[in-house]
């Protein structure tokens, strides 16, 4: 608006000459300050840094519960946006439930799964497995019967699930999109991290777009709802085949499947790569 003003203030001084309005014009435009940007000094961020990365203690990183992992990382950094890519068979929904189980049951966490791929029943059957020690397999499989043990191990990780993790799960499928999961956190109450399985099936905020172009925009997105509620969002990608033709099979960001330009978005992309998987295939 105040921009709005001088203009329409030059244009009635059209008599003066072009130097007069340009050095006029440069000292209005110094009067306008753009809205919304921030200017923080370093030494208000040394005492973020000192929290995030050298305090471990105050660290507001979540840790995976891999030790190896966590030692060479340093857990999920706050606004991170953070892929886990791999083929099919390659276990990369048991690999985030491992995580979802450490980041609930030793963390404490608050935690929220959008599942594109994976039902609720099918979620709270692969925890129930991690934390009685029976196979999933066996475990949602409704034609085996359960001995007496095995019933008091399912029944006892059931109420521990039930008492003491901070849960929430949405697999709403078809439509998933960003506005939708940050309605999600925000009904919830917000949390401490999001898992979303997988990128592939989240719906585009805009249509008539190519499929490279569609996952642009949707990496796009996360990366910004990450930044905008200051967690991090952990998601599953896949892999495209092209690499099998490869001598060297194993993965690099070029092999992300539809990528668009995921590579430039994310913060940590994490490659889950079965040697034997790819020999066989092949």
């Amino acid at each position: 608006y105040r921009l709005t003003l001088a203009v329409d203030e030059m244009i009635s001084k059209n008599s003066r000459s072009p130097g007069e309005i340009k050095s006029w014009l440069s000292d209005e435009l110094e009067k306008i300050e753009l809205p919304g940007r921030e200017i923080i000094r370093i030494q208000d961020i040394d005492v973020k840094f000192e929290e995030q990365y050298l305090d471990i203690e105050e660290s507001k990183n979540i840790l995976t519960g891999f030790k190896k992992l966590d030692g060479l990382l340093g857990g999920f950094r706050p606004g991170s946006y953070n892929l886990i890519a791999g083929d099919r068979s390659t276990g990369k929904s048991t690999f985030i439930l491992n995580m979802v189980n450490y980041i609930c049951d030793v963390l404490k966490k608050k935690i929220l799964i959008v599942s594109l791929e994976m039902g609720n029943p099918e979620i709270l059957g692969n925890l129930v497995s991690l934390n009685s020690g029976i196979d999933s397999s066996k475990l949602l499989n409704p034609s085996i019967k359960f001995s007496e043990n095995e019933l008091i191990k399912i029944n006892n990780a059931r109420a521990k699930i039930y008492d003491n993790y901070k849960l929430f799960l949405d697999d709403n499928t078809p439509r998933t999109d960003t506005f939708l999961i940050e309605d999600l956190y925000n009904r919830i109450g917000g949390v401490d991290i999001i898992f979303i399985d997988y990128l592939g099936l989240l719906t585009p905020t805009t249509k008539g777009y190519s499929m490279y172009e569609t996952i642009t925009n949707i990496s796009r997105d996360l990366r910004s709802l990450s930044k905008r509620l200051n967690i991090p969002l952990v998601v599953i990608s896949s892999l495209n085949r092209e690499r099998l033709r490869r001598q060297d099979k194993r993965p690099n960001l070029s092999d992300l499947r539809d990528s668009g330009n995921i590579e430039y978005d994310i913060d940590l992309c994490l490659f889950l790569y079965r040697e034997a998987l790819d020999n066989y295939e092949s």
